[in-house]
């Protein structure tokens, strides 16, 4: 999912961003569900789809060598609902 980039459209009140990001993970999270359940994608893929959805894409596209942080708990294969995932970077060392 190599063409595919999140961006929250958000402007001026800091809400919007928020928003943005709630409705945008619960939009991929749907959509990636169903695509499990029709046998489209592994669940392998589909957390490889979302982490370049949500980050790889962009962090590549504008060269910002930031590094993707997830939390321990979310380890491969875990069952996380996307509206509850912080997802943190960190700048290269």
């Amino acid at each position: 999912m190599s063409n595919i980039l999140w961006s929250t459209d958000g402007h001026l009140q800091a809400e919007t961003y928020w928003l943005a990001n709630v409705q945008g993970r619960e939009a991929l999270e749907k959509v990636i569900v169903e695509l499990v359940q029709d046998e489209d994608l592994t669940c392998e893929l589909a957390e490889e789809a979302a982490k370049d959805i949500s980050f790889r894409n962009s962090n590549l596209l504008y060269g910002l060598q930031l590094q993707l942080q997830l939390p321990e708990s979310l380890g491969s294969g875990s069952s996380v609902s996307a509206g509850a995932v912080n997802v943190g970077v960190s700048s290269p060392s």
